[in-house]
């Protein structure tokens, strides 16, 4: 039983902060027609491009994670790992996001890597980027070029345009006020935790 209670503890906290860390870079929308929805999901598959790791949902419920091949008029190629490769239809797709939401060159920078993470984290989101030169930058994004896009650093009053081959690594930075809600939600998972693994453990005394 009490294997079993750490078990469902260490569930709950790991729970916790995928929810809260989690990131939502969801390229197709729902809600349309089956065509709107087909045009949206080519048009995201085109800006990722060939070579892009990504994680699909099916419409029919399944998931699927590869490297996106050849793009067609009507579908894409993926290459699943120890699966071989299959093509996907456009309209199969219910929802696609690149693999990682980050980048770290291991070498030279490769320009259409950094384009495609920053691209999928879009505009408005805090980042923290690093350049050739060391130069780190944290801040908002405000326009996503095909070269090259624009960052609003923090505390400053203008925008800096870094090229995409000058990106050495690139991610999602939390705000002070994300940091603060991630270590609070943490906090009450561990609380939570703890009174549940202390629920029913008084010693009985036998009369």
């Amino acid at each position: 039983m009490t294997r079993w209670r750490h078990s469902t503890a260490i569930a709950l906290i790991a729970g916790t902060v995928h929810l809260l860390i989690a990131d939502g870079a969801v390229a197709a929308k729902t809600g349309g027609t089956g065509d709107d929805e087909t045009a949206v999901v080519r048009e995201q598959m085109a800006e990722l491009g060939s070579g892009a790791e990504v994680k699909l949902e099916l419409k029919g419920g399944g998931k699927l994670k590869g490297e996106v091949g050849e793009l067609g008029e009507d579908g894409f190629g993926l290459q699943q790992s120890g699966r071989g490769s299959r093509t996907i239809g456009y309209g199969e797709v219910a929802r696609v996001k690149l693999a990682k939401l980050s980048y770290r060159a291991k070498g030279q920078p490769d320009g259409q890597a950094v384009r495609r993470v920053v691209w999928s984290l879009g505009a408005g989101k805090h980042v923290a980027v690093r350049t050739v030169g060391g130069t780190t930058y944290r801040g908002h994004l405000r326009k996503i070029g095909r070269e090259e896009f624009t960052l609003l650093p923090d505390r400053a009053t203008r925008e800096t345009t870094i090229a995409y081959g000058e990106v050495t690594q690139v991610g999602k930075n939390l705000t002070a006020g994300g940091t603060i809600a991630v270590l609070a939600g943490v906090l009450a998972a561990v609380v939570i935790v703890a009174m549940f693994l202390n629920k029913d453990e008084t010693p009985k005394v036998q009369i």
